[in-house]
Parts: C-alpha cells; structure tokens; sequence
C-alpha cells in the first residue's frame, strides 16, 4: 500500500477498579497456591465487577486521550469504536460510545470488529478516511471476563478487562510527520473453528436451541491455534516488511496483540527480537482482547524512550484465524 500520514496524536487506557492476583484464581478453582500464575503466566489482571460499568474505564480512556491532546469531544469528527465484545446486539457500539460523550452536535460513528485485532484494522481504515475525517477518536472496550468458562483453565485464566483510546490526525500542530508506512491483514478461514463464542447472533439464538447458554462461553483449540499462527506468522510479517522495504533490523519496536504468554515467547524465539524492543504488558494485563494492542501502544508511547522517526511494528492475531500487522513511523 502506498505510505499515508497518520499521527497519532494521543492515547489513553482504562481499567475496571477491581484488580485480581492469581493466587485469588487459584482459591476460585481450588487448585494448588500458584499453579495459576506458573500456568498462565499472569500475576494479575483486571475483571469488572458487576457492580461496575463498563462506561466508566471507556470513558477513562477517551478522557485521558483527549486531555492529552487538549481536545474536547465537539474537535472528534468521526468515532470507531473497535472491540471485539458487544453491548448488546443493537444497537452498534459506537452509538453508545457518542451517547456517553454526550456531543452538542452529531458525530459520524461506526463499528470495526475483528476480534483482537479490531484496533489495528480501525488504525488502517481511520488512515484511508482522514481525507475526510480530520480528527478521528478510536475506543476499544471489552468485557472478557463474562465470556469465560472456567471449567477450561488454559482459556480462562489469561483474560483481562479494560478499555482503550486512540486520537488520530493527518498531521498535528507540532508539524509531525508520522506515516503509515504499510498495513497487511489476511484471514486464515481453516482455523475458523479455533477460537469461539457460537451464540450472541442468528447461528445459535435461544429462540432456537435450548443449549443456548453452553454456546455463549469463549472456547479455544490451543494446540491447533498454536500451530497455525506458527506455520504462517513468520512469512506473513516478512511479507509486511517487504511491502515497505525494511527488515527487522529496521524495526526500533515492536507492539504485539498480548496473546498469551506462550505465544509472546514464541514469537519473540521465533523472530529472534530483542526483548527490550517488544512491549509486553501481558503479566499485569492479560489477553484484553481488542484492548491489547492500543494499551500496550500506550505503554510504548508514555513509558518508553520513543523519539521522532522511531519506526513501530504492531502485529497480532484474531479469532477467524486472522493475521494482522502495521508499520508506523513515529
């Protein structure tokens, strides 16, 4: 694809107020003290509580993002909101992320969902649509947490809550020149049965099947998930490089889905990257779906010593199989 400017002007993240360690997993499933942590590779994570909102760290994030870049919500032109869990069924997510920001005039909105990589496609789109857009707010919020079945503790134990935002702009005040400098994303359709939630649309509907309940808890094939981003991650990000003319070696850091801790590992063998280049908030955070790539986007751009014309890789992988990945020069 042919490079697009793409400042990405502020972020913010947001997080339930109830922190859980995994020892407290460990006393929920009455397993050994530790076997959690040992297992999942998560110290802790962060569920809602069902005395909470979700509104409240969906708004945390955008205030945080637009108290950063000293923007009120009448300067966003056009919301995304990119998660991979619904509110409900109608309407779209968007529509409720406007009603919360309450705007004295109407916003163009809509929905991205591809699962996990729902931040990273709405990125992609928002570039192609700030011709028409000047300033776009992207949100992320997702609830795994209601979606676990803790009978299956590989899948349940890695997940976490939160929200997420991005701003972005063509260009910025400070005269940035940040670009695009490619996108890639391609699906994987044999590895569609590999991550799941078969109720929640017209496939399984309690109108229709008394086992609704049982279908709407995520299930995943680990082994066989685990196997297919492997025999295709490696030639799909070096496709991505290729598409821009760069190799890894090019690459000051690496911002990838917070999968697991296995699959962090992996990649990071697999590729041979330098450890201190990748951000990897996965031991306080988990698997927060579609929030993963923009919190830990967030962590790069706050905590880290990113400087103009650093070059960042954000890659990841989705439910369908999808494969995703971005190169933004900073």
């Amino acid at each position: 694809m042919q490079k697009s400017s793409l400042s990405i002007v502020a972020t913010g993240k947001g997080l339930p107020n109830k922190c859980v360690s995994s020892e407290q997993i460990d006393e929920k499933l009455a397993v050994k003290s530790g076997l959690t942590e040992r297992m999942s590779g998560l110290s802790q994570r962060y569920f809602l509580d069902k005395n909470e909102s979700a509104d409240n760290m969906q708004l945390q994030a955008i205030n945080m993002a637009l108290q950063q870049a000293n923007l009120a919500i009448t300067d966003i032109d056009c919301v995304i909101n990119a998660s991979a869990t619904m509110r409900q069924a109608i309407p779209f997510n968007a529509a409720h992320t406007l009603r919360l920001l309450d705007s004295p005039r109407a916003i163009a909105g809509f929905d991205v969902n591809m699962t996990c990589l729902s931040a990273l496609r709405a990125l992609d789109l928002a570039s192609l649509l700030l011709a028409r857009y000047k300033t776009i707010l992207i949100v992320s919020c997702d609830v795994a947490s209601v979606g676990l079945d803790w009978q299956d503790f590989h899948s349940s134990t890695i997940f976490g809550d939160g929200a997420a935002a991005m701003i972005v702009r063509s260009h910025y005040e400070d005269g940035s020149h940040s670009q695009l400098l490619t996108s890639h994303f391609a699906v994987y359709p044999q590895g569609y049965e590999y991550c799941t939630i078969p109720a929640g649309g017209y496939h399984y509907h309690p109108a229709y099947h008394a086992d609704y309940v049982k279908h709407a808890y995520f299930h995943m094939q680990g082994m066989q998930l685990y196997k297919l981003v492997a025999d295709t991650l490696p030639d799909f990000l070096q496709q991505t490089l290729s598409q821009a003319d760069l190799t890894l070696n090019d690459i000051d850091w690496v911002v990838p889905h917070q999968a697991s801790r296995g699959a962090l590992n992996h990649m990071i063998s697999r590729l041979n990257l330098d450890k201190n280049k990748v951000i990897d908030i996965f031991s306080t955070h988990g698997n927060q779906v579609a929030v993963s790539i923009p919190t830990a986007l967030h962590h790069l751009l706050q905590e880290y010593p990113v400087k103009k014309g650093d070059k960042v890789l954000l890659c990841g992988t989705s439910a369908g199989v999808s494969l995703g990945a971005m190169l933004w020069q900073i």
